[in-house]
């Protein structure tokens, strides 16, 4: 519980509640310890939460006094409208002294341990071990933040450890001591009512059984972050699951959903952009993309059915004007073409004579109109896939009448790409020109960087830039990134030499390198470390 009355002067809560994570931190990643923090600091949301559950700990961070007038010692809580509510030990008691699992109370409050001149047994703490509490841990005087996060730290480490309460408080109170602190060491007081100490019967678990606890906790993290899109967390607490064990079906199926997620996400971004512009060829493209990973990604469906509608409307336009307007000037057009004719016709019989023609011009050819090709995307035209048959690559696609214009069909321009892999030391690199003077395909051990160089072909910042490193057919690494012509060496799609250091350490073995640009394979390289 974490208190701060909106009438007293403000703690930092965030701030608070973050001290005491980072202080039990690596007791939560074991699964030894488990933090839950009441969502309000009343009486009432505390009498709500210990029904919910069984807790061993009442750990309460806020402000406490001692009242000369009552002789008694008090903790300020939160009423329902946030202001404070001044409870005594023996009210906090009655809450807390039918809650059977619970077996200790840490209060990190101002003079939680003082006690009245003449009665001994007032104040919180006394108030708490009168009411069956075991043990209670109070601050004699303020205690700065420093001295708080390291006893909260060594004090639940020693009981997770197996210590008495009483041992634990001991080694909390060295920790403090030991930190140059040589004052707030005989801060915190023990009230104990237990007779040697023990008021939890920890009991020792094989590593193992730890490893899957820490396991089933990190998997609970990311899970949670994933939840609320924080995909970095999660990412983290997946990959510290693969640490404890390498192969986890669930964090490895967990790194791939979000590996997508982020690609959708840059997919999505790129094409609400264009949509945004009312650039629906461009729109469609993109959108169309995260719709066939996803289908109900976000509002996709709703944005490409708009995008396709306004393409075919834009696409269309030319080819329907007003139909009675166009009726007149084709009315109008034809007399003067039959004119015209006739005077030509009359011209080249007064010139030439009956059937004459000049000898010194070319007859004039006039060519009809050949139709645009159409391309459907996602089609083996849309796109060009490295390691493809020569008939993939130079095939030029056949012109085929265009029908009037529909959704779906869509006419690209130049095709992005990236040219050919070339692999070299860091000796056979040529810094200035950013490319390899030679082309390996084999590499001796030990090797502890490989260039690789390629050039770009009609890439656009912004695009979705993904590396795969494959070793014997096992994915090695793999990196995803946006496109940025300040990071990668392009400029407005020209054809420029780029390059990567990759560091395979002694993985020795066949390995390839996948280069793809917004979700399509565009370029494959292969080589072997021996």
């Amino acid at each position: 519980m974490i208190s701060s009355p909106t009438d007293y002067p403000p703690l930092d809560v965030e701030r608070e509640w973050e001290k005491l994570k980072d202080a039990a931190s690596d007791l939560e990643a074991q699964g030894l310890l488990e933090l839950e923090r009441l969502s309000s600091a009343s009486l009432a949301a505390l009498q709500r939460q210990l029904r919910r559950g069984e807790y061993h700990i009442f750990h309460f961070v806020g402000h406490g006094t001692f009242d000369e007038q009552s002789q008694d010692g008090v903790l300020l809580l939160e009423s329902e409208s946030g202001r404070g509510r001044s409870v005594s030990g023996r009210d906090l008691g009655t809450i807390l002294y039918d809650h059977r699992s619970l077996r200790l109370a840490l209060l990190n409050a101002c003079e939680g341990a003082r006690t009245s001149r003449s009665d001994p047994f007032a104040g919180v703490a006394h108030s708490l071990v009168q009411k069956r509490i075991p043990a209670v841990i109070a601050m004699q005087f303020e205690i700065t933040d420093d001295a708080a996060i390291t006893l909260a730290h060594a004090f639940y480490a020693a009981l997770v450890d197996g210590y008495p309460v009483d041992a634990a408080l001991a080694e909390a109170r060295k920790a403090i001591f030991a930190q140059e602190n040589d004052v707030e060491w005989g801060t915190p007081v023990l009230y104990l009512s237990a007779i040697d100490g023990r008021v939890f019967a920890v009991d020792r678990i094989s590593e193992e059984e730890l490893r899957q606890r820490q396991i089933e906790t990190l998997l609970l993290a990311a899970q949670a972050a994933a939840a609320t899109h924080d995909w970095d967390t999660a990412a983290e607490k997946y990959q510290a699951v693969l640490a404890l064990e390498p192969g986890h079906t669930a964090a490895t199926s967990g790194l791939g959903e979000i590996r997508q997620q982020r690609e959708l996400s840059v997919l999505y971004d790129r094409g609400l952009k264009h949509y945004q512009a009312g650039r629906w060829q461009q729109a469609t493209h993109y959108l169309q993309q995260v719709q066939r990973y996803d289908p109900a990604y976000r509002d996709v469906s709703t944005l490409l059915f708009t995008a396709t509608r306004e393409m075919a409307r834009s696409l269309a336009e030319p080819a329907a004007p007003d139909q009675p307007q166009s009726r007149r000037w084709l009315w109008l057009a034809i007399p003067a073409f039959i004119l015209l004719l006739v005077i030509a016709g009359l011209g080249s019989y007064i010139v030439f004579g009956p059937g004459g023609t000049p000898t010194d011009e070319a007859p004039i050819v006039v060519n009809p109109p050949t139709s645009t090709p159409t391309v459907t995307p996602g089609s083996s035209q849309a796109r060009a896939v490295a390691g493809a048959s020569s008939e993939d690559d130079t095939a030029t696609p056949t012109p085929t009448a265009t029908p009037s214009p529909t959704v779906g069909v869509v006419s690209t321009g130049p095709k992005p790409g990236i040219g050919p892999l070339s692999f070299c030391l860091p000796g056979e690199f040529n810094e200035p020109a950013r490319r390899c003077t030679v082309a390996r395909t084999t590499f001796n051990r030990p090797v502890t960087t490989i260039y690789v160089s390629w050039t770009w072909e009609n890439v656009e910042p912004g695009m979705v830039f993904r590396r795969e490193w494959i070793r014997n057919g096992v994915v090695e690494k793999e990196t995803t990134t946006s496109l940025q012509a300040a990071n990668w060496d392009f400029d407005d799609g020209a054809s420029e030499y780029t390059f990567l250091q990759f560091n395979p350490g002694l993985g020795a073995g066949n390995w390839t390198v996948r280069f793809s640009l917004d979700g399509d394979l565009v370029q494959t390289g292969t080589f072997t470390i021996q």
